[in-house]
């Protein structure tokens, strides 16, 4: 995968990320209260979750545009996750907060 790649797809890439966030908050808000997930922290709630649909959800897409699913490609949903969860619990104001902070 090319640099130039992921330049160009990069608004593809944060509408996705922001897609993802949307969903895993949904599901956060409808589980959050249910009696087992109750005594759990829900942040690691929202780690668990995000990283269930991230990971599926290449998986969905990978077997419904027939590319072949590789363990790389899974490791990239795994990591994106955990890009994933932040924007979920803190919000996408606070994550572009922070990579204006390193993009100096």
């Amino acid at each position: 995968m090319d640099i130039e790649y992921l330049i160009l797809n990069s608004s593809k890439i944060l509408a996705l990320i922001g897609l993802l966030a949307f969903i895993v908050t949904v599901i956060i808000e409808v589980i959050k209260d249910t009696k087992p997930l109750n005594q759990v922290p829900t942040q690691l709630v929202v780690l668990i979750v995000s990283m269930l649909v991230c990971v599926i959800g290449y998986l969905a897409y990978a077997s419904y545009s027939g590319m072949p699913i590789t363990w790389y490609y899974i490791f990239a949903a795994f990591v994106s996750s955990f890009i994933v969860s932040y924007v979920s619990m803190y919000g996408f104001d606070t994550l572009s907060k922070l990579y204006n902070k390193f993009k100096k």
